[in-house]
């Protein structure tokens, strides 16, 4: 980023960064907190649960949190050798509907303590059946 620019986005940098380190409840923290007490969990419902963390509210980014969790999920599968979500045509409703379920669950409530873990298993299922090998690079 040019120096012009990215003085120009120093306010959205500035208020980024804080929400990424200091929100109550949704930082990063949060979801790092949650990864290290889930670890015996398996590769897809960690994957599954960072995802979550990263979506509902309060988000961990201002903008670019579906974008950025689909890429964390993918990191999580991928260091464990399972091939990275890859979005298409084909699984895009499926992914994008429970995905607008949890931009709307407040993480910290009564109804996410229903709604997460029936949407956890959900991700975590529905991205064991769309793993494919093809996307793992030949050794």
């Amino acid at each position: 980023m040019k120096a012009g620019a990215r003085a120009g986005a120093a306010f959205q940098l500035a208020a980024t960064e804080q929400r990424f380190y200091d929100q109550e409840g949704g930082g990063i923290r949060d979801v790092v907190e949650w990864y290290d007490l889930h670890r015996a969990d398996s590769t897809w419902r960690r994957a599954a649960g960072v995802y979550i963390a990263i979506l509902s509210e309060p988000q961990l980014f201002i903008e670019g949190n579906h974008r950025t969790g689909a890429l964390v999920m993918s990191y999580i599968l991928a260091r464990e050798g399972r091939p990275p979500f890859v979005l298409t045509a084909e699984n895009a409703q499926a992914y994008l509907d429970p995905s607008t379920l949890i931009t709307e669950t407040c993480k910290h409530s009564l109804t996410a303590l229903f709604r997460i873990p029936k949407i956890k298993r959900y991700f975590a299922k529905f991205l064991k059946e769309q793993a494919d090998r093809k996307y793992l690079i030949a050794t």
